[in-house]
């Protein structure tokens, strides 16, 4: 797995699973099984209404939380993002 160093020191993996449009159902199997393929990294928001499946799957894994890097945007930060993107 590659790593990305965040200017913090904080080691990022340079990919994983994003959960944006997924319901709770799908998010969960998704990142559960992403998380047993070896992804490490997890993009998560609370707008996307599926948080709560994201850390069912976190807990199913059986991987310490310190083990998985999760990335929260935030709704301001989501809003920003549309307005520039959407």
């Amino acid at each position: 797995m590659e790593f990305i160093t965040l200017n913090n020191g904080v080691k990022m993996p340079a990919e994983g699973i994003g959960t944006f449009l997924l319901t709770p159902d799908e998010a969960e199997t998704a990142v559960l099984s992403a998380l047993k393929d070896g992804a490490r990294l997890i993009d998560t928001a609370n707008a996307y209404c599926n948080e709560k499946a994201v850390g069912r799957a976190m807990k199913k894994s059986g991987l310490l939380r310190e083990e998985i890097l999760t990335k929260f945007i935030r709704e301001k930060e989501l809003k920003s993002h549309e307005s520039i993107y959407g």
